[in-house]
């Protein structure tokens, strides 16, 4: 019998702090992250997209688990193993033709499963039993997180375990709670044989939460000790012994003084600024996971507070958040995508800001990046003589970038391909606009 296996679901962490939830997560032992995602159709509850898929894709090596509780399973699939989805499984009864979906699944590169909800009968899989990789049996009704427990459903696990076993026999892993998966014998029937095992189990857990008790002690005296030192302190002596730390590169330290501020005085000046200081810390750290939870602290600021003159700020610090986290013109272009829409939002919104230079020529270095992408890929459109592709490229290189360096440097390189595109005497069709060409890189 293959072993159980945990799928934490990111619909119960602080999305405030996913990163840190995805790394305990992570280091508890976690096999897979599992994404509750609901469209308030099929399901009342409204959740997350493929947006913070792609964002746990990158501060984590655990395959990421997509349940599609969503009337239009696929027109998400794509976007979702773009995303970084390794599984996903859809809703027998919210799907129309399940088995083209489970064939899309699959072309798209993800595992593909199927979801029942706890009143639909196990006869509703009889068909599709030996195209899936794995069935997750509802065992609460979907919709919201942290219902009760439907014991019935135990039952109804015993003859789907079985129906699998009858139709697509083999072994049948299975990662993630609720997950129908190879079965053995019945808990009662197994206990007499464990009794000494669950004995010695008892001890270790005894000894682990003996141990875990005087971390507990110890945890609480440093705890209370801070609140000691900044309750005798007023919120500039705070500030200011967060920054002294700071200073010297102890991240984590100088969080624990910004965080205190920014968690007591939410809407005071210097809360507000001890806010952006925690994201601060984090981008300081300068790997992945720092900027993807610095991104979401600047970008949890800028919605929180779009009156605040730092918004400016925020939104700066977003594009650089974004454009640390892109990986050449020729790589995903999504980071590049992101960090110039902050820009420009930062730019028409804060048109005489203090950060308006920064930003101006950040912006400059993005489009410079994006605008290599279509010249590089156009170079390799002249290469394999594929001469309307190339013009394609280059066209909407002029069209959208036209004051770059990349642009007058691929002058050179358009006017070969119209002299080829004439001597063959064919059309090329007009570029597509910007919004609708993004979508194809």
């Amino acid at each position: 019998m293959s072993r159980v296996r945990v799928a934490p679901s990111l619909l119960a962490c602080d999305l405030a702090r996913v990163a840190d939830e995805v790394r305990s997560v992570e280091a508890a032992g976690a096999d897979l992250l599992h994404f509750d995602v609901m469209d308030g159709h099929f399901v009342p509850n409204l959740t997350f997209g493929p947006g913070l898929c792609s964002v746990v894709s990158r501060i984590t090596s655990l395959p990421l688990d997509v349940h599609l509780m969503v009337r239009n399973a696929d027109a998400l699939v794509e976007p979702f193993v773009r995303a970084g989805a390794n599984r996903i499984s859809v809703h027998v009864e919210a799907v129309t033709h399940l088995h083209r979906t489970i064939e899309l699944i699959r072309a798209s590169g993800a595992t593909p499963g199927v979801a029942i909800n706890p009143a639909t009968p196990v006869g509703s899989l009889d068909e599709v039993w030996p195209l899936v990789g794995f069935v997750l049996a509802m065992s609460v009704n979907p919709g919201f997180g942290g219902q009760r427990f439907i014991p019935e459903l135990l039952d109804k696990l015993v003859r789907m375990a079985a129906e699998r076993d009858r139709r697509a026999p083999g072994e049948h892993p299975r990662r993630g709670d609720g997950r129908v998966r190879r079965g053995g014998p019945c808990a009662r029937d197994r206990a007499p044989a464990r009794r000494g095992e669950s004995m010695k189990r008892r001890f270790a857990i005894a000894a682990a939460l003996t141990v875990a008790l005087a971390g507990c002690h110890s945890s609480k005296n440093a705890e209370q000790a801070f609140l000691d030192e900044v309750g005798a302190q007023s919120k500039e002596q705070i500030m200011a012994r967060g920054d002294a730390l700071a200073a010297k590169k102890k991240w984590e330290e100088a969080r624990k003084y910004y965080t205190f501020l920014s968690d007591t005085f939410p809407n005071d000046p210097v809360g507000r600024r001890a806010t952006l200081k925690v994201a601060d810390s984090f981008f300081a750290v300068g790997d992945l996971e720092g900027y993807t939870e610095a991104e979401l602290r600047y970008k949890d600021f800028s919605n929180r507070f779009p009156s605040d003159a730092n918004r400016a700020y925020a939104l700066l610090m977003l594009a650089k958040c974004s454009f640390k986290q892109h990986k050449g013109p020729l790589r995903d272009l999504a980071p590049l995508h992101e960090a110039t829409d902050s820009l420009k939002q930062m730019l028409q919104l804060f048109p005489k800001s203090q950060y308006t230079a920064e930003a101006k020529e950040m912006l400059a270095k993005c489009m410079e990046e994006l605008a290599q992408h279509e010249y590089q890929i156009a170079k390799y459109y002249v290469n394999v003589q594929a001469w309307i592709g190339a013009k394609q490229r280059l066209d909407y290189l002029f069209a959208n970038y036209p004051d770059t360096a990349t642009a007058k440097a691929a002058k050179p390189l358009a006017d070969r391909v119209d002299a080829k595109l004439k001597g063959f005497s064919i059309q090329t069709p007009a570029p597509t606009p910007t919004a609708t060409t993004r979508a194809q890189h």
